[in-house]
């Protein structure tokens, strides 16, 4: 019992545990809104949803430009830069939201015209560029001051919303139109987003704006949105051109194997967000602290990640089983990207390891590197080889962001341990 109430005072554990049960949450309420989702809008309909989520995920950093890392990295080494930080990031996150919701619409009627209507791209842009930013927002806040209990609530919240509006689009819907279930999606993101808003605050205080200070920062803020931009691109512009080059079905196929390997990769997830301000502090001194915090982690995250491959490879037949006979040949998808997640692995914990020392600009364009070679190669073969050209492409995007951000932490960790010898 000693043993265990020490290992539970530990903030790592602690953290992590919070961190795990979050994610856990949401993974049961995603999976089942997801399956629900996957077998009511079938494969052409959940495609068609997918492919506008993914164009929308791919502008929804750059509608907050970084703010919400920058919040997080001011608050988590300085508590009084709370009430600056957040009226900054307010600010940013609903005057750019704003404006990169009417630039999805605009390039959703220039790429999907026909495939997906533009009242449909605008109520998961509202969804996903304004409402979820501001949730996210929260999460990075309290994640600062190291109150992650909260952080997890707030991750959690979207899943029961978004169960409750499955199932009321279900039973007031006539046909399952993906059209209608995009204003249940949007209702469904709206409300934690504002409630979760409104709690922190109560608790934490109001913001301070001065927009002079939030544009400021949107220079160097631009490497966050691009590093987390890129990083949607390399794992989701398939999905995009899946549906503009192939076919809707195709899409809902492979959408529903990626999601798969997302959903177990949790955990891991869960371990950089209990580590996210530790990261920025151990970084504060240079690379050094950050790389030396992240080796710690790795054998962790390779023993989990590795198991999930084995796993996914083995349990692939089941999924069809569980989503529908539509979903067939999504056997053949989940085996092929199986590899990702002990790729993923690795290159979550060097990634963090270069945001938290300082290196958010090596990142980020190591990280566009690479998604210029996904949509390049994607472009190119996905019309000729459909699913398997995307599911390929993506795991040799992977291994090449951890080839990348591997040489980048050994070579900046070592130039760091001259200087200071020096």
């Amino acid at each position: 019992m000693s043993k265990l109430k020490r290992l539970l005072d530990n903030p790592l554990v602690r953290n992590t545990a919070w961190m795990i049960l979050g994610h856990g949450s949401r993974i049961g309420f995603y999976g089942t809104y997801f399956v629900l989702a996957a077998r009511w809008l079938g494969a052409e309909g959940l495609g068609v949803f997918a492919g506008a989520l993914a164009l929308v995920k791919i502008l929804q950093p750059f509608a907050a430009v970084g703010s919400d890392q920058i919040l997080a990295r001011r608050v988590s080494r300085d508590r009084d830069e709370y009430a600056p930080a957040l009226g900054d990031a307010l600010i940013i996150t609903l005057t750019t939201g704003t404006v990169f919701t009417l630039i999805a619409v605009l390039i959703n009627e220039w790429m999907f015209a026909g495939k997906v209507s533009w009242q449909l791209t605008l109520l998961i842009a509202c969804a996903e560029l304004i409402f979820y930013r501001l949730q996210l927002l929260v999460r990075r806040t309290f994640q600062a001051v190291d109150r992650l209990s909260i952080t997890a609530v707030v991750k959690a919240a979207p899943g029961p919303a978004l169960l409750l509006a499955i199932g009321g689009f279900k039973l007031t819907s006539e046909t399952a139109s993906v059209d209608v279930w995009a204003y249940w999606y949007f209702v469904a993101m709206v409300i934690p987003s504002v409630v979760a808003l409104g709690y922190t605050l109560v608790v934490l205080g109001r913001p301070r704006f001065a927009w002079a200070s939030a544009f400021r920062q949107l220079s160097e803020g631009f490497f966050f949105s691009l590093s987390e931009s890129t990083k949607v691109i390399y794992t989701d512009a398939d999905k995009i051109l899946l549906l503009r080059l192939v076919s809707r079905e195709a899409a809902g196929v492979y959408k529903a194997a990626y999601r798969i390997v997302s959903v177990l990769m949790v955990p891991v997830l869960a371990l950089i967000d209990a580590t996210y301000a530790r990261f920025f502090r151990t970084g504060a001194t240079g690379l050094r602290g950050s790389y030396g915090f992240a080796v710690k982690l790795l054998p962790i995250s390779l023993l989990y990640s590795g198991l999930v491959a084995i796993g996914i490879y083995i349990a692939a037949p089941l999924l069809p089983l569980l989503l529908g006979e539509s979903y067939a040949s999504s056997v053949d998808v989940l085996r092929w990207i199986a590899p990702i997640p002990v790729v993923q692995g690795a290159s979550y914990m060097l990634l963090q390891t270069l945001t938290g020392g300082g290196f958010q600009r090596a990142r980020s364009i190591a990280e566009a590197l690479v998604a210029v070679f996904a949509v390049t190669v994607n472009y190119h073969f996905i019309p000729l080889h459909s699913w398997r050209a995307a599911a390929g492409t993506a795991v040799a995007s992977e291994v090449l962001i951890l080839l990348s951000s591997f040489c980048l932490c050994h070579w900046l960790s070592r130039r760091d341990a001259r200087q200071s010898e020096a």
